[in-house]
């Protein structure tokens, strides 16, 4: 058993691109990080909602709440959202405090991605639009994904979510990946019992953003990676993937240590959604 460990890792270290998950606050770990050292940013921030999962999210509410972060379901002290009981001002802050950082670690004509719920979209586009003051980044168009599914609700029910999508020291970016993707992208949530996370992003989701921004080799950084699925994502997609979290860093290595095993095995992953 032990030779044949040693043999996957062996073939891990020749075949897959680096993939790591560091422990820590999201801000500390990126300013340790060195400078244009990043080609894509692809990240779910904390929604500030109270919400524990993204059916919470989905339903009418105020934008402030001021319950704490809530326990995660494996009993740990850890917390599923430390930072979601913010203020609306407290997450405009803290945004900007991020985007400024990816502005330092994005390599000019990279990207950054930001998932968004519909209600804070406008709180956190501020927020990267005020770093723009002091940093390059260009809005270059605002994606939709479709969940093909409605969310709990009345009236109109809430089936999607939107990721804003800026480039960094150009406004055009550099040459795209792929030509053949929409900005309306349809794609199934994770169901809720086979998640690790509340509010998982679907691998075939990932990957077909991903497959749009970069190019084999490209370094990914999420800084809110939650479960891994972006490291996941990006074994797949044969792209190296820096991810830092402070409540799931564990169950995100073990993910990611698995994906790449799956690379390096040639096993199949899921497609992308488009």
């Amino acid at each position: 058993m032990g030779k044949r460990v040693a043999e996957v890792e062996s073939v891990v270290r020749r075949s897959v691109p680096s993939l790591r998950v560091v422990e820590g606050d999201a801000l500390v770990r990126m300013r340790e990080l060195p400078s244009a050292s990043v080609d894509v940013v692809l990240v779910d921030p904390p929604y500030s909602s109270g919400a524990t999962r993204e059916a919470g999210k989905c339903r009418g509410g105020a934008e402030r709440m001021t319950v704490g972060g809530k326990r995660r379901a494996d009993g740990s002290d850890k917390v599923w959202f430390p930072t979601d009981s913010l203020s609306t001002d407290g997450l405009r802050y803290f945004v900007r405090e991020c985007a400024l950082e990816w502005r330092r670690l994005v390599r000019d004509g990279g990207h950054v991605l930001v998932f968004i719920d519909w209600r804070m979209e406008e709180t956190v586009r501020d927020a990267i639009t005020h770093a723009v003051e002091t940093a390059d980044l260009h809005r270059k168009n605002l994606i939709v994904w479709d969940k093909l599914h409605n969310a709990m609700g009345w009236h109109f029910r809430t089936r999607h979510e939107l990721v804003l999508h800026y480039t960094v020291g150009t406004a055009s970016g550099r040459e795209a990946a792929r030509h053949d993707v929409g900005n309306v992208i349809p794609c199934v949530a994770v169901p809720f019992k086979r998640r690790r996370h509340p509010t998982e992003k679907p691998v075939p989701l990932l990957r077909t953003l991903l497959s749009v921004v970069a190019f084999p080799g490209d370094v990914v950084l999420d800084p809110f990676c939650g479960s891994g699925s972006t490291g996941e994502a990006c074994a797949a997609e044969g792209l190296s993937f820096v991810g830092i979290d402070s409540s799931f860093a564990d169950v995100a290595r073990e993910r990611v240590a698995t994906a790449a095993a799956m690379r390096a095995l040639g096993m199949p992953f899921p497609p992308r959604a488009c």
